[in-house]
């Protein structure tokens, strides 16, 4: 009988949890005596993954929060050094979250570990020297949109494979038919984001934006985790503004006629549904001014970059006040001609994106590599 095989994997946001989660149950699918150690969270432990460390705590504040507690930081790296020395694992996968895995996958290759990266950092977008890291540290990157893999080699790294975006392995996200005007719903979406610093910066000027609605409009929020509630009820109190929270994004999106949406995952979550959204993103001034300088990208919202226009409408900092929010949400809501342009881009973009058994691949070139 073969020796068992022992991946570690490195998941440090909620998403990253649920994709890790669903990479990790396609590896034990194939048979093979598999041992599955990581940082991660819920959804990994879940799927049978001895989870050495909750990363979801440090989810909630983002990584640049991290970074302003420099101890936890080097602690964490420290630990995953102490972990990889002791198990020796056979592959270190690292999920997203670039602005630890990059460090992480440091630290593995120095241990003469091979690294395999999940859901590329976004270099294309911002920061491109990154690509110097990869190339130094990861073994192989494995690309969930389509024109990663030409990104990459035009920067020679070959060590790339486009597996297909995971948003398209869930069922709930396949054969949605095109939605058609005027929505039946009157329910409007809020997405402030799963971050702590988002929802403390996003929700707020959401919640304003509600009296320059009709009455006619119901509003829920979304929570990402119990967490995220606990810090939306208290914004709701504070502001006087009481709304249902639910946990279930996925849900809000098919029952909302439109959502306001902080830039991120989720706004490709919406385009998959095809619910019309409005997208907003606010952050701190100095990393706006950052942001600016190593930006190599027009816009911020996923479903613009990949259609190269403006398909949905998208406002950052100063721009994301509550009256021109609800302006562009009714916009669409009211105008056939746009309300159908959004929709059908919206569907262009999801047809763009390669589907069905992306979690399955991913499993089956990790597998290949140990």
């Amino acid at each position: 009988m073969s020796k068992a095989k022992t991946v570690f994997i490195i998941a440090g946001e909620v998403s990253g949890d649920i994709y890790a989660a669903e990479l990790i149950k396609k590896m034990k699918s194939e048979g093979k005596a598999l041992r599955v150690l990581g940082f991660g969270g819920p959804k990994m432990e879940e799927s049978g993954c001895e989870i050495l460390h909750n990363m979801m705590p440090l989810a909630t504040i983002g990584f640049t929060g991290v970074l302003k507690k420099p101890f936890v930081f080097f602690q964490l790296l420290a630990k995953l050094k102490f972990l990889l020395r002791d198990h020796k694992p056979d592959a270190v996968i690292f999920v997203d979250y670039g602005g630890f895995n990059l460090r992480a996958a440091k630290v593995a290759k120095t241990e003469g570990l091979k690294t395999i990266y999940y859901i590329s950092p976004k270099i294309w977008a911002w920061n491109e020297a990154r690509i110097f890291q990869i190339k130094r540290w990861v073994d192989k990157v494995l690309l969930i949109f389509p024109f990663e893999e030409d990104f990459y080699k035009k920067r020679n790294y070959h060590q790339v494979v486009y597996v297909g975006n995971p948003l398209l392995d869930r069922e709930d996200f396949s054969n949605v038919p095109l939605r058609s005007f005027p929505p039946v719903s009157k329910q409007i979406g809020l997405l402030p984001g799963s971050r702590a610093k988002e929802i403390e910066r996003h929700l707020p000027e959401m919640l304003k934006s509600i009296s320059s609605f009709p009455e006619e409009y119901e509003f829920v929020v979304s929570a990402a985790n119990d967490m995220c509630k606990d810090q939306i009820e208290r914004i709701m109190a504070k502001q006087k503004v009481f709304l249902k929270v639910q946990m279930s994004a996925t849900d809000i999106m098919k029952e909302s006629a439109a959502v306001i949406v902080a830039s991120g995952t989720a706004s490709l979550e919406c385009a998959c549904i095809g619910v019309p959204m409005i997208v907003i993103y606010k952050t701190s001034w100095i990393n706006f001014f950052i942001a600016k300088i190593l930006v190599n990208i027009k816009y911020v919202c996923l479903v613009n970059i990949l259609s190269k226009k403006a398909v949905v409408p998208e406002f950052l900092q100063h721009r994301a006040k509550a009256g021109i929010i609800a302006r562009a949400t009714l916009r669409i809501l009211r105008d056939q001609k746009i309300y159908d342009r959004v929709v059908k881009d919206m569907d262009e973009v999801k047809s763009q994106l390669k589907g069905g058994g992306v979690s399955q691949r991913a499993a089956e070139e990790i597998l290949r590599e140990i």
